[in-house]
């Protein structure tokens, strides 16, 4: 029965994707429409961990919401018409872009009932906010069919009158008038009142209290004028978007910057280490000790890591402190949203921080990038390792490993726990990727942390998991250990780069770790859940260490051997 469903599961993915990418190449569709009917049924079908109560129709799934549009622009639970463009210079006029709070994507409300948003990562973005959408039409349909008495000529009932009142603010509630509120909403919302006043506290903010009415009560108008064809709702992608994906126009324009750079500092010639993770790590297990005046001791101190992470002046004083030792940072302005930080180890001085018994004495260069999205993770990994030419010489890329470090969802643990994969396997074909992973269960041996090696999925996306597939990945001969959205795309463009196209020496190292991020498997773990916290800390740090240990020890052996 379970590998029946995991099979339902897989053909809906396969068949939701296809439908999203035949839409983006149309160039619009309804969401209420036959197109926009036939993505939520899909989705309906493969009923992802992350939506929860989605396919209860008397029932509004509350963390789902929330994950969601902390995901989207700030208003577009407002807005009928969604225009999906690529970077067309509306930062030119007037318009102030709207950042939602965990994307990085630019998006612009072009006016009462339109709202922009700027896809610059590819395909995968694509996906995932088609997705996110979806879901959310999903909700705003379960409350207008709530609220409203239909069959009365949309006749709404008592509860949406109040719930209006307050989203609109036309008069000031007393407390007890608010809680009277609450009631009326949690009985829309088809949620005890304790559960909506926890979604009312986690959703409000201290300019916007009610902002969760106002999110209900925009999402069930706008749906009902749709019913009503008062303003149908659309989505448009516009035709340079549809130009510009699966071209790698953002992805080249970012490795030609930093290589650039790499040129302008006379960095092209030497042995270059690419490292794609966070902002912070690294900088900070190179510089910090030194910058906060902290002696190294003998075993790694994650608090202060925790600390830094707590205090934004800590974290503006090591950042100063590491481009005063020459670290060099890229702001990236190409559009992939990927920066970059380039440490020559040359100029480094290790005697005060973790690594003082190396032994390191090189000229490496450390090229560390903040996270790529899906597929994004192939084109600026393809670009990067292409040759470059700078002052008219062609350089081959001088590269000696490639470390990828990222979040991702766990099977067989808990949040917090590492992953080594010895494999990536992709999502829905037999494409598979198995790799020598310099990184090696014993090198995570730890009181506090667990650690699994084996196979891990990379998923079309996070969204669209349930447990019936993520079982059958995790319990069948597939052995999966977890899912993520990056490694196979790296793992093919360093493979292309090396054995193939011969770009980069096959004489090269990988290392792949993971901490989790979420258990999708496990109630209340999911991503909707929430983030780490501070839990993350010590498995970032940790993985951070082995990274650079391994970097350090292969750079000192060719040396010795030299």
């Amino acid at each position: 029965m379970a590998n029946s469903r995991a099979r339902e599961t897989t053909e809906a993915i396969e068949r939701i994707y296809v439908s999203m990418r035949h839409l983006f190449y149309r160039g619009f569709f309804k969401p209420s429409g036959v197109s926009g009917d036939s993505i939520r049924s899909l989705l309906k079908i493969i009923n992802p961990e992350i939506y929860g109560t989605m396919n209860v129709p008397n029932k509004v799934e509350l963390d789902g919401l929330l994950y969601v549009l902390d995901r989207l622009p700030e208003g577009i639970e407002e807005c009928a018409f969604i225009h999906l463009t690529s970077d067309e210079g509306f930062d030119k006029g007037s318009f102030e872009p709207i950042v939602p709070k965990k994307r990085r994507r630019n998006c612009y409300r072009i006016d009462e009932h339109q709202m922009n948003i700027e896809v610059l990562l590819g395909r995968s973005e694509i996906y995932d906010i088609l997705t996110h959408l979806t879901f959310l039409y999903i909700e705003a349909d379960k409350i207008r069919n709530i609220a409203f008495l239909i069959d009365e000529d949309g006749e709404p009932k008592r509860s949406w009158k109040i719930i209006e009142q307050v989203a609109k603010g036309e008069k000031k509630f007393s407390r007890k008038e608010k809680e009277v509120a609450l009631i009326h909403l949690s009985s829309l919302l088809g949620r005890t009142f304790e559960e909506t006043l926890n979604a009312y506290n986690n959703f409000g903010e201290d300019n916007n209290p009610d902002r969760l009415f106002k999110i209900i009560y925009h999402l069930g108008k706008v749906s009902f004028d749709d019913l009503k064809q008062v303003r149908e709702r659309e989505i448009h992608f516009s035709a340079i978007l549809k130009e510009r994906v699966g071209h790698h126009y953002f992805g080249e324009k970012w490795a030609n910057h930093v290589k650039q750079v790499l040129g302008d500092n006379n960095l092209l010639n030497r042995p270059l280490h690419i490292i794609s993770a966070n902002m912070h790590s690294v900088k900070n297990m190179l510089f910090a000790n030194d910058a906060l005046k902290k002696k190294n001791t003998k075993e790694v101190d994650y608090s202060l890591y925790e600390e830094i992470s707590n205090k934004k002046e800590l974290r503006d004083k090591v950042l100063d402190y590491a481009i005063s030792k020459e670290m060099i940072y890229i702001d990236d302005n190409s559009g992939s949203n990927i920066d970059v930080q380039l440490i020559d180890l040359s100029k480094v001085d290790l005697k005060n921080s973790p690594f003082a018994n190396s032994g390191y004495k090189g000229d490496d260069v450390l090229m560390v990038f903040d996270y790529a999205f899906g597929e994004q993770a192939y084109e600026v990994m393809d670009e990067l390792l292409r040759p470059f030419e700078y002052e008219g010489n062609v350089y081959t890329m001088n590269v000696k490993s490639v470390s990828i470090m990222g979040k991702a969802g766990i099977l067989t643990g808990e949040k917090g726990d590492i992953m080594i994969p010895t494999s990536h396997i992709f999502e829905g074909t037999a494409d598979n990727y198995p790799f020598e992973n310099a990184l090696k269960l014993e090198d995570f041996q730890d009181d506090e942390l667990r650690a699994f090696e084996g196979s891990m999925i990379t998923v079309l996306g996070t969204s669209l998991q349930n447990k019936d597939i993520l079982t059958y990945f995790m319990t069948t001969s597939w052995k999966s250990i977890g899912l993520e959205m990056e490694g196979a795309h790296y793992q093919k463009a360093i493979q292309v780069a090396s054995k193939i196209r011969k770009h980069i020496s096959e004489d090269l190292f990988v290392m792949y770790a993971y901490y989790a991020s979420d258990n999708p498997l496990e109630t209340g773990s999911t991503l909707s859940s929430g983030g780490l916290g501070l839990t993350g800390v010590k498995p970032t740090y940790l993985i951070t260490l082995r990274i650079l240990e391994k970097i350090l020890q292969s750079s000192t052996k060719n040396k010795t051997k030299k």
